[in-house]
């Protein structure tokens, strides 16, 4: 399934009338983990070119991204306050694998 569909899936919504403001969710989730530290190129090939189709298939990834944007999406979001917690804490169990989603240089701390 492609992550917009993902995406408009999560959020219940079924009409293409969204699209747009959702695709710029996913792009603004993907900036967000990238500017934290998360290797764009492993995940997010093609980022800032027009190339870039967000297709994420990284199931940690892509749940990240569905929380951040379930966190942002819509004006009156009840739930807004909890779906970010729990998209800092993805985005931080992202980050704490080092291996696997990030650049650990470990020379750098020694």
């Amino acid at each position: 399934m492609r992550l917009i569909d993902a995406v408009l899936s999560s959020l219940r919504i079924t009409s293409p009338d969204y699209d747009n403001e959702i695709q710029e969710l996913i792009d603004q989730a993907v900036s967000d983990l990238i500017s934290a530290g998360v290797k764009p190129g492993t995940y997010f090939p093609d980022w800032g070119t027009s190339a870039w189709s967000s297709e994420i298939n990284d199931f940690n990834i892509r749940r990240a991204i569905m929380l951040y944007c379930k966190a942002n999406f819509g004006v009156e979001n009840d739930e807004k306050d909890w779906f970010m917690q729990q998209y800092l804490q993805k985005k931080a169990e992202i980050l704490n694998q080092v291996t696997q989603f990030t650049d650990y240089d470990e020379s750098k701390y020694q």
